[in-house]
């Protein structure tokens, strides 16, 4: 083999972790997964990124179904796409609950009754998470009016910020609030709740990401429980 197709062979290499076998238990869809993110976590894969492709090395060589992924299973390897190593989906030091004595079940049911489904968002999703605060008895004293000015507010509301901050597929538990950064291309924030199946704001969302701008965003969210 001469020095140009050795180099060639090379860069086509798989990574060693990709000769691994499969556990017999994993699901068809797992199986399918592992072997796209080798193809994905090739050095001549296209349109490759190198944040990419290290997320998807690291997902193949955990061979197991990656938590850390939304409805429409796209992965996400950072928390809100910042991190270069994979957010934590569960953390023993999360606390159950925070001390804003919000009534769950009250506020989940406001915002239940006036989300949409799934049409997109109406630039109201601190009006509609607000609302929803206010059904499950929380001062609304001093609120803010833009969705990214929330977490303080939040805070001092009795809320407890998650910390580490969880990954976008993370142990959700009902009434969490995920707050977002003001995006420096829109200028705008975003807020939203969940309900123990989905996550709402001035709609029903399909899943943790508001929309593709957020997920590719630069100011990333952080997450708030009553």
């Amino acid at each position: 083999m001469n020095e140009h197709k050795a180099q060639h062979h090379k860069a086509h290499e798989l990574p060693s972790y990709a000769h691994k076998t499969h556990d017999p238990t994993h699901s068809a869809l797992e199986r399918k997964i592992a072997q796209v993110s080798v193809r994905l976590a090739r050095p001549d894969a296209p349109y490759q990124d190198p944040e990419i492709a290290a997320g998807w090395a690291r997902h193949h060589r955990l061979f197991k179904f990656n938590p850390n992924h939304d409805e429409r299973g796209r992965f996400d390897f950072g928390s809100g796409g910042r991190d270069s190593q994979s957010a934590p989906t569960t953390s023993p030091n999360w606390p159950v609950s925070g001390q804003s004595g919000l009534k769950v079940p009250q506020a989940i049911g406001q915002i239940q009754d006036q989300a949409p489904n799934n049409s997109g968002s109406q630039a109201q999703c601190a009006l509609y998470v607000r609302e929803a605060l206010k059904a499950g008895g929380v001062d609304l004293k001093d609120h803010p009016v833009s969705a990214d000015q929330y977490g303080s507010y939040l805070e001092r509301s009795g809320f407890v910020q998650l910390t580490p901050n969880p990954a976008a597929g993370y142990d959700a538990k009902p009434g969490d609030i995920a707050v977002f950064g003001r995006l420096t291309a829109t200028g705008s924030g975003h807020i939203q709740i969940f309900d123990g199946k989905n996550w709402i704001s001035d709609f029903r969302q399909n899943g943790f990401w508001p929309s593709h701008a957020y997920r590719e965003g630069d100011k990333g969210y952080k997450i708030y429980r009553p």
